[in-house]
């Protein structure tokens, strides 16, 4: 009864890590752990995608300013 009830009350107040903590029957400084691992991998994921972003964009801006000097050198 009491792990069952536990971790679906947790999750009924949002309480994420509440209801890790309970499912994995841990205490609170193991879900800390955890909570600071995905964070860490979270932020990792966003300054990927970040960069990935970044380099796509810089790659779009040479793009067309090669079009457009090409375009100048050929008098378009």
């Amino acid at each position: 009864m009491g792990y069952g009830r536990s971790w679906v009350r947790a999750l009924e107040m949002g309480n994420a890590s509440a209801a890790r903590m309970v499912w994995q029957g841990g205490n609170a400084s193991e879900a800390g752990t955890a909570e600071s691992e995905e964070h860490g991998e979270e932020q990792s994921y966003r300054h990927f995608t970040t960069t990935v972003q970044v380099v796509i964009f810089v790659g779009s801006l040479l793009d067309v300013m090669l079009l457009f000097l090409t375009c100048v050198q050929l008098n378009c």
